[in-house]
């Protein structure tokens, strides 16, 4: 706790990084929690809850200085922003389906549509997880229809609504979901190695500017030389990250330029010979 304060004191452009936006987050929600317990606050778990899960969920940022993890954690959050606009089509067309359901059902005494938060709620479920049972469309006659329809008007609206949007969340937009998040894993498996060692960096670079002279001055920790031991021969790139990818395998498996270049000129050489072979036998029949 002391160090992000510290760190949100002389850190400059605190709020640039979205993981010191999270601790911010968490130190406010703390603070919160210290006066409301004092005023003796009803709705105190709610927040305790919150901010729980902002701890756990923070426990990422230093994930990322693992070779095993790094790049998964920069993966997860990298898919989120990339499928931002999905997410906001996603977003209106549940909140569409919800206000329609809602205002076909909720003076008919079905429960899942009593309410705007329950109505959501199942429609989320629905169109997202197929978590859905066309017999919550029956209506129950617990209140008396106001605009004298037939129910089972009601519930073949319903139904069609339903489909409609079943078609367009479940083939369309979950499909083109799944292409956008294998076209960002594929990208950013591509500089996975650049991005763990880029994230160790930061990772060390905050832990040292909280460090004391005498403890930066410790050759113990900051010795003048590294050497490093290895078997001789030994390839270290083959010590890979199971999340390879197809663009990663494929990578493995293609030549090196320098070996392209060699082939090209191979080939190139061999044109010539066929070139001058195919002169020789033209000169040859010219000639009878």
């Amino acid at each position: 706790m002391y160090l992000k304060v510290k760190k949100f004191i002389f850190s400059r452009n605190y709020f640039k990084d979205p993981w010191n936006i999270l601790d911010f987050t968490q130190l406010c929600l703390f603070l919160c929690i210290f006066i409301l317990y004092f005023n003796g606050c009803n709705s105190l778990k709610y927040i305790i809850a919150f901010a729980i899960y902002l701890k756990w969920f923070g426990i990422l940022n230093y994930l990322q200085g693992f070779e095993s993890t790094g790049a998964l954690v920069r993966m997860v959050f990298q898919i989120i922003f990339d499928i931002r606009y999905i997410v906001v089509v996603l977003g209106i067309l549940i909140f569409g389906v919800t206000s329609s359901l809602y205002a076909i059902f909720s003076q008919t005494g079905v429960s899942e549509y009593e309410s705007v938060i329950r109505a959501l709620f199942s429609v989320f479920n629905m169109l997202l997880f197929n978590v859905y049972d066309f017999n919550d469309f029956v209506v129950e006659n617990k209140k008396a229809n106001n605009n004298g329809e037939n129910n089972d008007s009601e519930v073949i609206i319903a139904k069609v609504i339903f489909s409609v949007s079943m078609i367009l969340v479940s083939i369309v937009l979950l499909n083109l979901l799944i292409a956008l998040m294998s076209d960002s894993y594929e990208r950013i498996q591509d500089q996975s190695a650049l991005e763990i060692q880029k994230l160790r960096a930061k990772i060390l670079l905050e832990i040292e500017m909280f460090m004391t002279e005498e403890e930066l001055n410790n050759q113990e920790n900051f010795p003048l030389y590294l050497h490093v031991l290895t078997e001789k021969g030994s390839d270290r790139s083959e010590n890979k990250s199971q999340w390879l990818g197809v663009l990663g395998a494929i990578k493995a498996h293609a030549p090196s330029k320098n070996e392209i270049k060699i082939q090209v000129n191979e080939i190139k050489k061999e044109l010539e010979e066929l070139k001058q072979k195919m002169n020789t036998i033209l000169e040859i029949l010219q000639g009878q």
